[in-house]
Protein backbone atom coordinates (compact mmCIF):
# COMPACT_ATOMS: atom_id res chain seq x y z
CA UNK A 1 0.00 0.00 0.00
CA UNK A 2 1.11 3.17 -1.18
CA UNK A 3 1.14 5.94 1.66
CA UNK A 4 0.01 9.22 1.76
CA UNK A 5 3.48 10.92 2.01
CA UNK A 6 4.38 8.87 -1.06
CA UNK A 7 1.39 9.54 -3.10
CA UNK A 8 2.30 13.42 -2.22
CA UNK A 9 5.52 13.37 -3.96
CA UNK A 10 4.61 10.97 -6.75
CA UNK A 11 1.54 13.07 -7.82
CA UNK A 12 4.05 16.04 -7.73
CA UNK A 13 6.68 14.41 -10.52
CA UNK A 14 3.44 14.00 -12.84
CA UNK A 15 2.54 17.28 -12.10
CA UNK A 16 -0.46 16.63 -9.71
CA UNK A 17 -1.93 17.51 -5.68
CA UNK A 18 -3.78 15.10 -3.79
CA UNK A 19 -6.55 17.48 -3.73
CA UNK A 20 -8.66 19.80 -6.16
CA UNK A 21 -11.57 22.52 -5.71
CA UNK A 22 -13.16 23.36 -8.70
CA UNK A 23 -15.72 25.38 -9.51
CA UNK A 24 -18.40 25.85 -11.99
CA UNK A 25 -18.59 25.64 -15.43
CA UNK A 26 -15.38 24.20 -15.54
CA UNK A 27 -14.87 20.95 -13.39
CA UNK A 28 -11.20 19.55 -14.47
CA UNK A 29 -8.45 20.39 -13.18
CA UNK A 30 -5.91 18.00 -15.66
CA UNK A 31 -4.47 18.86 -18.93
CA UNK A 32 -6.21 16.85 -21.13
CA UNK A 33 -2.97 17.40 -23.40
CA UNK A 34 -1.25 15.65 -20.92
CA UNK A 35 -3.68 12.97 -18.88
CA UNK A 36 -7.06 10.73 -20.34
CA UNK A 37 -9.71 10.87 -17.83
CA UNK A 38 -11.57 7.39 -17.41
CA UNK A 39 -13.84 5.54 -15.34
CA UNK A 40 -13.82 1.83 -15.18
CA UNK A 41 -16.32 -0.65 -16.43
CA UNK A 42 -15.87 -2.51 -13.20
CA UNK A 43 -16.74 0.96 -11.20
CA UNK A 44 -19.77 1.59 -13.90
CA UNK A 45 -21.41 -1.91 -12.97
CA UNK A 46 -20.90 -1.98 -9.06
CA UNK A 47 -22.83 -1.49 -5.98
CA UNK A 48 -20.43 0.89 -4.78
CA UNK A 49 -21.39 3.34 -7.83
CA UNK A 50 -25.03 2.84 -6.49
CA UNK A 51 -23.92 4.47 -3.41
CA UNK A 52 -21.80 6.57 -4.50
CA UNK A 53 -24.10 8.63 -6.18
CA UNK A 54 -26.39 8.38 -3.34
CA UNK A 55 -23.89 10.59 -1.67
CA UNK A 56 -23.23 12.60 -4.50
CA UNK A 57 -19.59 10.93 -4.85
CA UNK A 58 -17.57 9.19 -8.09
CA UNK A 59 -14.74 7.39 -8.43
CA UNK A 60 -12.86 7.73 -11.53
CA UNK A 61 -8.95 7.46 -13.15
CA UNK A 62 -6.30 9.73 -14.80
CA UNK A 63 -3.96 7.92 -17.14
CA UNK A 64 -0.72 10.30 -17.35
CA UNK A 65 0.07 9.80 -20.90
CA UNK A 66 3.80 10.08 -21.09
CA UNK A 67 4.88 8.06 -18.65
CA UNK A 68 1.47 5.18 -18.12
CA UNK A 69 1.35 6.41 -14.98
CA UNK A 70 -2.30 5.60 -13.47
CA UNK A 71 -4.26 7.82 -10.48
CA UNK A 72 -7.61 6.97 -8.55
CA UNK A 73 -9.20 10.32 -7.27
CA UNK A 74 -12.82 10.50 -5.97
CA UNK A 75 -15.07 13.50 -6.36
CA UNK A 76 -17.99 14.60 -4.35
CA UNK A 77 -20.29 17.65 -5.95
CA UNK A 78 -21.59 20.41 -3.23
CA UNK A 79 -25.16 20.46 -3.01
CA UNK A 80 -25.20 23.58 -5.19
CA UNK A 81 -24.30 21.79 -7.57
CA UNK A 82 -21.49 24.51 -8.44
CA UNK A 83 -18.37 22.90 -6.92
CA UNK A 84 -16.82 19.48 -7.11
CA UNK A 85 -14.29 18.50 -4.96
CA UNK A 86 -11.33 15.52 -6.11
CA UNK A 87 -9.40 13.44 -3.94
CA UNK A 88 -6.70 11.76 -5.40
CA UNK A 89 -5.64 8.53 -3.40
CA UNK A 90 -4.19 5.85 -5.59
CA UNK A 91 -1.06 5.85 -7.90
CA UNK A 92 -0.41 2.76 -9.44
CA UNK A 93 -0.07 0.90 -13.18
CA UNK A 94 -2.02 -1.77 -14.85
CA UNK A 95 0.65 -5.03 -15.80
CA UNK A 96 0.16 -7.08 -18.50
CA UNK A 97 -2.39 -9.58 -16.44
CA UNK A 98 -4.59 -6.72 -16.20
CA UNK A 99 -3.63 -6.21 -12.73
CA UNK A 100 -3.22 -2.69 -10.48
CA UNK A 101 0.25 -2.51 -8.77
CA UNK A 102 0.85 0.87 -6.53
CA UNK A 103 3.94 2.06 -7.23
CA UNK A 104 5.84 2.93 -4.48
CA UNK A 105 8.52 5.48 -6.18
CA UNK A 106 9.12 7.08 -8.91
CA UNK A 107 12.72 8.24 -10.82
CA UNK A 108 12.07 10.19 -13.46
CA UNK A 109 15.56 10.69 -14.24
CA UNK A 110 16.39 7.15 -14.29
CA UNK A 111 13.08 6.77 -15.96
CA UNK A 112 12.09 4.17 -13.62
CA UNK A 113 9.24 3.25 -11.12
CA UNK A 114 9.92 1.15 -8.47
CA UNK A 115 6.98 -1.02 -6.65
CA UNK A 116 6.57 -3.81 -4.07
CA UNK A 117 8.02 -6.87 -6.14
CA UNK A 118 10.35 -4.89 -8.12
CA UNK A 119 11.46 -2.12 -10.58
CA UNK A 120 10.02 -1.56 -14.30
CA UNK A 121 11.50 1.28 -16.88
CA UNK A 122 8.86 3.60 -17.90
CA UNK A 123 9.48 2.24 -21.39
CA UNK A 124 8.33 -1.03 -20.47
CA UNK A 125 5.17 0.62 -18.77
CA UNK A 126 4.06 2.71 -21.65
CA UNK A 127 4.02 -0.71 -23.59
CA UNK A 128 1.75 -2.17 -21.36
CA UNK A 129 -0.34 0.69 -21.21
CA UNK A 130 -1.17 1.21 -25.09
Amino acid sequence: MTTENTIKVLLKKIGLKEKYVCKSPNFKFWNEEEFEFYTTSEYHKSHRKEVDEFYRIHESNLLHKKTGIRVRMSSSEDYTGEEVTYKIYKVFFINNKKKEIDILKLDLKKKTIFFKNGVLSLNDLLLMSI
